[in-house]
């Protein structure tokens, strides 16, 4: 099953620090991430035109950087561990 990595922010090549409401269309193609170091595509929503980053992996190697980014959509369907509680 495929699970896209999602990414609050983006740096462009120029260095600057970008969210998906602020970023240029034409920084579209030089967007990296900022924790994994891995290319950052746009993805436009056509009904509401909303924007959110994407990780986009070129090979099958740069999907071992994305276990460095807690943005991970399937990371919210896995369980918590229990904790015990603390005594006193």
């Amino acid at each position: 099953m495929n699970y896209y990595v999602l990414a609050t922010h983006a740096v462009t090549a120029e260095g600057e620090w970008v969210t998906p409401d602020s970023v240029q269309q034409v920084d579209f193609d030089s967007l990296r991430c900022m924790y994994c170091k891995l290319k950052i595509g746009v993805q436009i929503d056509p009904l509401t035109g909303t924007r959110i980053f994407v990780h986009l992996p070129e090979h099958i190697n740069d999907v071992t950087q994305l276990k460095h980014v807690d943005f991970t959509s399937s990371k919210k369907y896995q369980s918590k561990p229990c904790q015990k509680p603390y005594r006193l």
